[in-house]
């Protein structure tokens, strides 16, 4: 690979990347000699800035992608921790928390961000984000099903794999096949909670996480089409869309996200790929019963008399409340 001139992260913010904890279950002679090699890189400014990922994952059986205070994050390492203390395959183990760390400044932990989402072909990136002997094998979900299933002992078990001739990470081979083939009736899974996990066509307490986030934007055009159209005089094409929205609404809080209401089922057609971890859908089921009950009222309010200035001054407001609080979703989650 030729080398040229490249901006890189700052030595300092290198070494405090290097300097998170690391769990070694297994010997290696080249985990000690990562953290200097990396930082004698840095201070050449011919390496290429897109070397750094490779260098981070290189020398370990197991590296962890992952930002503070994600339980997420957490949860994938209490598995592998299980598992190291129960398997006879020996194995190192690094965590670093790209997100949130302090002592990283927001501009090194977006480069290396967007360096790892680079690497894995990935548009959106979700923490933890985990490879495992050279293959990207998912999140704290994906590790969890590959230690139940007996996989992740055979993944540690092969060759080490090298990038691909583009210079990306390899996804692990079911992983890439499941990625490509969207799953719209399969119910996410939920360790150790007490949520139940109730075939599609009945109450679905858990769902991917991403994917409010995506039916939230859904929602935010709808509302946003609808509050503009009830400001003209094609007021009525504005309630025909605040029908639709709540529809899905009732749909999504009765049953669940796929197949019952469409903006879910979209949003797991088409992003699928990184529909993130299970979550509960209780939180989002609470806030869609609010928007249900304001918007339901004031639909039937429009069916059974004239255009109403004060109603559809009140839905007004709401829509512009409720598309506030669907940004929130649809950024933070929350």
């Amino acid at each position: 690979m030729s080398k040229k001139n490249n901006n890189h992260l700052p030595q300092a913010a290198k070494e405090k990347l290097e300097g998170t904890p690391m769990l070694v279950v297994k010997k290696s002679n080249s985990t000690e000699s990562i953290s200097n090699s990396i930082v004698n890189k840095l201070k050449d400014n011919t390496f290429l800035q897109s070397e750094i990922i490779h260098d981070l994952i290189a020398g370990h059986d197991v590296v962890l992608f992952g930002k503070a205070g994600c339980g997420y994050c957490e949860k994938a390492k209490e598995a592998l921790d299980e598992f190291s203390s129960s398997s006879a395959v020996p194995f190192t183990f690094k965590v670093y928390n790209v997100v949130g760390n302090p002592e990283i400044s927001r501009n090194d932990a977006a480069t290396i961000t967007k360096l790892l989402r680079s690497k894995l072909g990935l548009f959106d990136l979700t923490f933890p984000q985990i490879v495992v002997n050279g293959y990207y094998i998912g999140g704290a979900d994906d590790l969890i099903e590959l230690i139940n299933n007996k996989e992740f002992d055979a993944i540690l078990g092969d060759s080490y794999v090298t990038l691909s001739e583009s210079g990306k990470i390899n996804w692990y081979p079911p992983l890439e096949k499941d990625a490509a083939n969207p799953k719209l009736l399969q119910i996410a899974t939920m360790k150790n909670t007490w949520y139940p996990h109730w075939p599609w066509y009945t109450f679905q307490w858990v769902m991917y996480s991403n994917m409010i986030r995506y039916i939230s934007i859904l929602h935010i055009i709808f509302m946003v089409v609808a509050l503009t159209l009830l400001q003209t005089e094609y007021y009525s094409a504005g309630n025909v869309i605040l029908w639709i929205l709540t529809f899905d609404l009732i749909m999504f809080t009765i049953l669940g996200p796929s197949p019952w209401s469409f903006t879910g089922t979209a949003s797991y057609y088409f992003l699928w790929k990184i529909r993130g971890n299970a979550t509960s859908t209780i939180p989002y089921k609470l806030v869609y019963t609010i928007y249900i009950t304001k918007v339901l009222s004031y639909l039937l309010k429009e069916s059974n008399q004239p255009p109403d200035s004060i109603n559809v001054n009140s839905i007004s407001r709401f829509l512009c409340f409720a598309t506030g609080n669907s940004v929130l979703l649809a950024v933070f989650r929350f």
